[in-house]
């Protein structure tokens, strides 16, 4: 996708977010419900990556299209990386992705890294 976007500098951006957000995730786990900031820490995140959704949505996503990249093989390129990382680190917990309840809707499915 780096090569189909015209400003390389979105993709970078993006890695950025996707840590931050990663992150914020991982303090969370860190908190309990109760405690202090776990609700400020949840807002936050909330927002963070509402705000990440649309800028890909709005500008990256359109770019990728328009270069006419083959998605799909994108798409095989991303499944065997995804298997990569669970070989290396544990398993990957994933909900459905063949259109079943959880995974209809135009909703992705969760994606989380199983403790072990």
């Amino acid at each position: 996708m780096r090569a189909a976007l015209r400003d390389p500098v979105v993709c970078e951006e993006a890695l950025v977010e996707h840590a931050t957000a990663k992150a914020l995730i991982q303090r969370l786990e860190e908190l309990e419900p109760v405690e202090p900031f776990y609700d400020a820490t949840f807002t936050v995140l909330a927002k963070y990556v509402q705000q990440h959704v649309k800028e890909e949505e709005t500008n990256m996503f359109p770019e990728v299209k328009a270069a006419k990249l083959d998605l799909t093989a994108l798409g095989r390129r991303m499944k065997r990386r995804k298997e990569e990382l669970e070989d290396d680190d544990g398993p990957v917990e994933s909900g459905p992705t063949d259109g079943t309840e959880e995974g209809a809707g135009g909703n992705p499915p969760s994606s989380r890294r199983v403790k072990g």
